[in-house]
């Protein structure tokens, strides 16, 4: 009897066993694995969140422009931001200036205008609330931040660069928090003959425009005799790939084709790094052609050939930004594709240790393969239809960028509450 007893023991164990090793084979990868290697903290995580998948559904306040609008008429909105008192601030590429509107959508002014005068601007990219309390409007090309107070009077410039320094400089986005104003950019410079240098930077800067620290850094060089571009090592975190959180902490996106994310202190010393684990999807047919159509509409008046490699992915992350708590908000290469009916994105949500807490679903309207939303300040959020479309034209040089031979409707704004 007693050996029948260790039997039944020694099976129950071996079943339990078992049952273990089938949970840790069949369970989704949970996050949050810390490890300091040199004294950086590695934060590996699962493809599933700890606290799971929640739902955000968006209160509409107001829209403006589209079809029914005739007194709100955009080009190209490439960028919003909202004050303190929820006036919605919404940056025209196109046409070269800022719409302000109120919290219950009316529009009240309009700052700056195209040209090379106090307080205007050439084909602005990006736009930031300075420490002074004016909106600082970037100009990509002479890089430039140009400063116009509130009420849209000329309030000086800051230029970024010098003579000494040589080269030019493009200045591709801009972000300040807590009086820290970050920019990001390139600088190009003559190398040897018949080749050019190229340096993207992450960097913050002062208001007499000299650099403070910079935080990311890719130098590559084009040799004209032989020109290769290659996606893959032409990528730099630009373009909504890095934020600043309110301790003055920068956040980059350094990999094209891998989910990591560097956390930089503000002096510039790498703290920690957070990586998820995620299959990269091949692109679609139509991303594939989108992105061919891009390089020959930017390539149609080179008198040079040029040998293009094209990725065969979207890049990982999308974009990436910083709620009211420092929690870091990712965007990914699938975050808009597959949704549930009524979903428009999916964002993955990490508390401030890098720890992936949860998912996050924005159930409104749009079209997730064509129109963006953009998080501004602490309770709004704005859909730009005809977003991504829009900006795929504008990197073409303007020419239009797509499979539908249909004629693209005028770019509309709504403003959600969150």
């Amino acid at each position: 009897m007693k050996n029948y007893s260790n039997q039944i023991k020694q099976l129950s164990r071996a079943m339990l066993y078992l049952i273990c090793g089938l949970i840790l084979v069949t369970s989704p990868t949970l996050a949050g694995k810390s490890t300091t290697i040199d004294g950086i903290v590695h934060m590996s995580n699962g493809d599933q969140p700890s606290d799971g998948r929640e739902t955000m559904k968006l209160s509409e306040l107001w829209r403006a422009g589209g079809e029914e609008d005739e007194d709100s008429i955009f080009g190209v909105i490439t960028q919003v931001r909202v004050d303190k008192d929820l006036n919605t601030y919404l940056l025209d590429t196109q046409l070269s200036e800022v719409k302000v509107y109120d919290p219950s959508g009316e529009m009240i002014r309009t700052l700056s205008r195209e040209g090379d005068g106090p307080g205007e601007v050439r084909t602005p990219i990006d736009m930031v609330f300075l420490q002074d309390g004016s909106l600082g409007i970037l100009q990509a090309f002479p890089g430039r931040v140009v400063k116009v107070d509130l009420a849209g009077d000329p309030a000086g410039d800051i230029t970024i660069g010098s003579p000494e320094e040589g080269g030019l400089v493009v200045l591709i986005d801009a972000q300040s928090r807590e009086g820290q104003m970050v920019l990001g950019g390139t600088r190009i410079a003559q190398g040897t003959p018949g080749s050019r240098t190229t340096t993207n930077f992450i960097a913050s800067f002062n208001e007499a425009g000299e650099e403070l620290v910079r935080y990311e850094e890719g130098v590559t060089t084009m040799d004209f005799t032989n020109l290769k571009i290659s996606e893959d090592d032409q990528y730099f975190p630009h373009l909504r790939h890095w934020a600043i959180s309110r301790d003055g902490r920068i956040y980059t996106a350094p990999q094209r084709n891998e989910y990591v994310i560097n956390v930089y202190s503000q002096d510039g010393e790498l703290e920690r790094i957070i990586k998820r684990q995620f299959d990269v999807p091949p692109r679609t047919e139509e991303q594939n052609a989108n992105i061919q159509a891009i390089f020959e509409a930017q390539t149609a008046n080179s008198p040079i050939e040029i040998d293009f490699k094209a990725s065969d992915n979207e890049p990982v992350i999308t974009s990436i930004f910083l709620d009211a708590k420092d929690f870091l908000w990712v965007e990914h290469s699938m975050s808009n594709r597959d949704q549930p009916d009524g979903v428009m994105r999916t964002y993955d949500v990490f508390d401030v240790s890098g720890h992936l807490v949860k998912q996050v679903a924005i159930e409104c309207e749009g079209d997730g393969s064509s129109d963006g939303l953009i998080f501004a300040g602490e309770s709004r959020v704005l859909l730009v239809k005809g977003y991504i479309g829009a900006l795929r034209s504008l990197s073409a040089g303007g020419a239009p960028i797509g499979t539908s031979d249909e004629e693209e409707a005028p770019m509309e704004v709504v403003c959600f509450s969150r």
